[in-house]
């Protein structure tokens, strides 16, 4: 999550840990024979406290200055960004509101973040998709019929404020996955409203879900769809969302919200995976 990014951002350098960072990253993990998805997400999402309290508490102050929001530092260029066939293959299996969750451990943040995923954010639809699925008139998006039109199809929060993205922003990263609401009538229009209610408020550098004044990346889609029942986390004593528990979210059974696709990609080349494969690789970054 982007949010994740800027706040680990300012706690490790403060605290003189970017020798971290030289570390190896884990895989995508391949899941065994037969194993069960469910089964492997059981630690997911425990211990988000992943540095200690007072080292936060030193630091957190410092999440709001510019410099630490809006300068990740790049170690390499992401996976996917030299494959243009990777994300065609992705953009071709979204649909209006769906979900994505993106890792990039390209940039330090997303190597120190807790958990694989760490941005997640909604795809609202070109101008065909939102007019088939009847929402390009609601009043609500007439004033971003432009935007929609040229291009900016995502919409995110990430610093400095909640606003529409295009596919080239949004897709630099190593991975993604694609997940569904179950949509009942009229949810659609109502979650739609509620997304552009909240253009432009400011990013939630603190990653609290308390705090409706300012959001941060999953808050944004938890206080916009409160319908998918987005699973929670506490620490450092507030409560959060974290994209890993996100996707863990679809992969369950009986919940509001489907697994669609995983794509994840290494210098060589990209590979559409399945939910076991997902699953396996959260697991790998949440061993209990």
């Amino acid at each position: 999550m982007a949010g994740w990014r800027h706040m680990w951002r300012a706690a490790l350098l403060a605290a003189g840990l970017l020798s971290v960072a030289s570390c190896a990253v884990s895989p995508v993990q391949d899941a065994p024979n037969g194993a069960d998805p469910v089964a492997l997400l059981s630690t997911c999402c425990d211990a988000v406290e992943k540095y200690p309290g007072f080292l936060v508490t030193l630091v957190e102050p410092k999440a709001d200055r510019k410099p630490a929001i809006r300068t990740p530092h790049r170690l390499r260029p992401a996976y996917l960004s030299d494959k243009p066939e990777a994300v065609a293959y992705l953009m071709a299996r979204l649909r209006p509101l769906d979900l994505l969750v993106t890792a990039d451990k390209g940039l330090l943040t997303g190597r120190l973040v807790p958990g694989y995923f760490s941005h997640s954010l909604v795809y609202l639809g070109t101008e065909a998709q939102l007019r088939a699925a009847g929402l390009w008139h609601l009043p609500a998006l007439r004033a971003h019929h432009a935007a929609i039109r040229e291009g900016h199809v995502f919409y995110e929060s990430r610093p400095p404020r909640v606003d529409f993205a295009d596919p080239a922003k949004v897709l630099d990263v190593d991975s993604a996955a694609i997940l569904r609401p179950d949509l009942a009538p009229g949810q659609a229009e109502d979650a739609l409203r509620a997304l552009l209610a909240r253009h432009r408020v400011p990013f939630d550098s603190h990653l609290d879900s308390g705090t409706p004044d300012c959001l941060y990346c999953a808050e944004l889609l938890d206080v916009a769809m409160p319908f998918l029942e987005l699973p929670r986390q506490s620490g450092y004593g507030r409560e959060t969302v974290v994209p890993d528990a996100i996707a863990a979210h679809a992969i369950r059974p009986d919940t509001p919200l489907r697994f669609i696709a995983f794509l994840h990609a290494t210098p060589g080349g990209a590979i559409s995976a399945p939910a076991t494969t997902l699953a396996a690789t959260i697991r790998r970054y949440w061993p209990g």
